[in-house]
């Protein structure tokens, strides 16, 4: 006997409701579920790369930034040029010598090279060689007269040595500056 409004049978007094689900509605709900996580890990994996590659865009610049600054300022503060000795001709070259108007000292700045893998000032590197490399390094020098301060132009490029699991193309960042020596006596 139906009960024709609840879709119930009776039994006697009782009526007995069917439990469970059926078989598509189990496939239905886990196709969801699995194309749910399925978009919530991707969101999550390019989260990560995004985060990483921040890192070391951020680890390059730092590298870059502070061993330029420390170039600038000794070349900035120079009393003399000492290798190349004269840039009324242009020239470009891997390394400078100068001499410190502060102590009288002499300093090289020099590109990398087999005995050393960095930017170096007197062979001490100037970067953390464990996070980053240095490519395309030169230093240019030109000068009007010979009576007038040289102007000094670093250039190099800054790349990470490691992959770190940035799933992208290589990061690399150049940094370039001139800088004319103030204290130049000729």
């Amino acid at each position: 006997m139906r009960d024709d409004n609840k879709g119930r049978v009776k039994k006697g007094l009782r009526f007995s409701f069917s439990k469970g689900f059926t078989l598509i509605e189990l496939l239905v709900s886990s196709a969801i579920f699995i194309t749910i996580g399925t978009i919530i890990v991707t969101i999550l994996s390019v989260s990560f790369q995004v985060s990483q590659k921040a890192e070391l865009t951020l680890a390059l610049r730092s590298n870059g930034s502070a061993a330029l600054s420390q170039m600038t300022n000794s070349i900035k503060y120079a009393k003399s040029l000492d290798d190349p000795e004269d840039c009324t001709t242009p020239i470009d070259q891997d390394s400078i010598t100068f001499t410190s108007a502060f102590d009288g000292g002499q300093t090289t700045l020099s590109c990398p090279s087999a005995s050393s893998p960095s930017i170096a000032s007197n062979g001490a590197s100037l970067l953390d060689t464990n996070a980053v490399s240095i490519q395309n390094c030169y230093f240019s020098c030109s000068q009007i007269t010979n009576n007038e301060p040289p102007t000094i132009t670093i250039h190099f490029d800054v790349v990470a040595t490691q992959d770190r699991g940035v799933q992208t193309t290589p990061i690399g960042i150049p940094f370039q500056t001139a800088v004319t020596m103030r204290n130049y006596v000729r």
